[in-house]
């Protein structure tokens, strides 16, 4: 029971200072606990470290697949782009992409237009398919990540790695985004 704050009743009624962990102490308590534990209906669900990485790359993908379509095209670039791609598939101009009806776009190379054009056959015309490639895209890099890392330093760094590459702002933001770059 406690009786003021910082202190613990010991048995014979005198109060006992708790004590405080500096950093190192934490991480060295925190890095001894090598799994999760989720109370389910049945036995203790014990995860490893390896397991948790998967499942936190898995999430990341799933929340950031579920937004695309959340909100729509913000940008002039995003807006431009789709409909470059809507043009292409529309037309049936898979060659030249077209900025506006018969004026060509050389600005940027076709293969992103192409992706979201086929997209757009697959899903129809909205936000969420005008993103998907970009979301694919960035699921491949991250991909390409974990087999660098695991090639050069075991399976676990690389779930590090490429948790790491999905989960910083430039990725997520790319990875959901109609841009060429």
């Amino acid at each position: 029971a406690l009786t003021r704050v910082g202190h613990v009743v010991r048995a014979a009624g005198r109060p006992a200072p708790i004590r405080q962990l500096d950093g190192v102490e934490m991480v060295r308590q925190l890095s001894r606990r090598t799994s999760l534990q989720f109370p389910l209906s049945g036995p203790m669900l014990r995860l490893s470290s390896r397991q948790q990485l998967w499942c936190l790359l898995t999430f990341a993908c799933i929340v950031r697949l579920l937004t695309l379509g959340a909100y729509p095209l913000t940008d002039t670039t995003e807006a431009r782009y789709a409909e470059i791609a809507r043009k292409m598939l529309e037309t049936g101009q898979w060659i030249v992409p077209q900025i506006e009806y018969g004026v060509p776009f050389w600005g940027k190379p076709p293969l992103s237009f192409w992706l979201t054009a086929g997209s757009f056959k697959l899903f129809g015309i909205n936000e969420f398919a005008a993103r998907i490639p970009a979301l694919l895209l960035g699921v491949a890099v991250c991909g390409l990540t974990y087999r660098i890392a695991a090639s050069r330093r075991g399976t676990d760094f690389g779930l590090r790695a490429s948790l790491v590459l999905a989960t910083t702002l430039l990725m997520v933001a790319s990875s959901g985004a109609v841009m060429t770059d």
